[in-house]
């Protein structure tokens, strides 16, 4: 009785699509021909775990021809890992190929090239070569794929036919960059030279020439946007942009540098303990927290050019770099010699 139960249970869920819950209950109720229609339903759709489990719990083991049935069935419903699974447990090649075509096609080159392995062969130009011309034949091009392709094939021929359609869809700026690609990978001039001028005055007719502006006796250029702003200005009226030196210094903020200081501080500080105790942990700090703070003055400069540091700022931080070098220098010297 329940044996009977668990047979129509495993039917229904079967009908269901519910593969795993079908297996367990035929696998239950004992039933060899529940689990072979379960294994065969596994195999039409492309579900290897199931197909497996269903072979394994009936007491049997899948044939070759039953992977390769469930490979192409996979393969049919854009499951590719699951086919390629079945198809290097098949051991068919020409399956492994298909898979291989597939990731390569997609633009997955590691995935491609393990594919062409198990298949025996290799991933080689030629294949490149012919899926990077394949993108470019298609009706909307994959120019980015086709260039990926051609720069694992080391092919400059192909970039040269990257860099044309770059220039037949009005982006010069694109094409001059695969050109120059296609230049270090052995264009010769008489290739390059002619699309090299083509683009470069594509890009230049692109380019807007500055306006001309007019000024009045009365007004200047602002330095920074190139408009016309009264001779008195301090602060251009188009851009933000402050004129005035003294100005300019009162908007850098108070104790701006202040973090960047104690960096330097440190930095000098742990280069002179360094020298006493621990110099192979206080050197390594020393130049970094000396750097960091050479980096953080670049930094101020950038956003504020009229700041002007404190000196004793650089001097430490450089002091700290240098000696803190040397410490950890002898500092690995010295424990090498002693572990000797």
């Amino acid at each position: 009785m329940i044996s009977a139960l668990r047979k129509r249970k495993g039917d229904k869920l079967l009908e269901e699509g519910d593969l795993w819950g079908a297996i367990e209950a035929f696998h239950k109720a004992g039933d060899q021909e529940g689990l072979q229609r379960a294994a065969e339903e596994s195999i039409r759709t492309g579900k290897l775990s199931q197909a497996e489990e269903s072979f394994a719990k009936s007491g049997g083991a899948m044939a070759r021809d039953e992977y390769i049935r469930l490979g192409e069935a996979a393969f049919r419903r854009g499951a590719i890992d699951t086919a390629q699974t079945a198809y290097e447990r098949a051991g068919h090649t020409e399956g492994l190929l298909s898979v291989a075509e597939t990731f390569l096609d997609r633009g997955q080159f590691r995935s491609a090239e393990a594919a062409f392995e198990r298949a025996g062969t290799s991933l080689d130009p030629d294949r490149l070569n012919a899926l990077g011309r394949k993108c470019l034949d298609e009706e909307r091009p994959r120019l980015e794929l086709a260039a990926e392709a051609f720069e694992r094939a080391a092919s400059y021929e192909g970039f040269l036919e990257v860099t044309d359609h770059y220039e037949r869809a009005g982006k010069p700026e694109r094409a001059l960059e695969t050109l120059k690609r296609a230049v270090q990978l052995g264009a010769v001039e008489s290739e390059a030279r002619p699309r090299w001028e083509r683009l470069q005055n594509a890009i230049a007719a692109k380019t807007p020439m500055p306006e001309t502006v007019t000024l009045e006796p009365d007004e200047q250029l602002c330095s920074s946007c190139h408009k016309a702003i009264k001779q008195e200005a301090m602060k251009c009226r188009h851009c933000g942009y402050i004129l005035d030196p003294e100005l300019r210094a009162k908007q850098i903020p108070r104790n701006i540098d202040a973090d960047v200081e104690q960096l330097a501080s440190d930095a000098l500080k742990y280069s002179l303990i360094g020298i006493i105790c621990f110099g192979f942990i206080l050197g390594p700090m020393a130049v970094f927290r000396g750097s960091k703070a050479l980096a953080g003055l670049g930094e101020i400069r950038r956003q504020y050019p009229d700041y002007v540091s404190d000196s004793s700022i650089t001097v430490k931080a450089i002091i700290g770099i240098v000696v803190g070098s040397l410490v950890a220098l002898l500092s690995v010297i010295g424990l090498l010699i002693q572990f000797q």
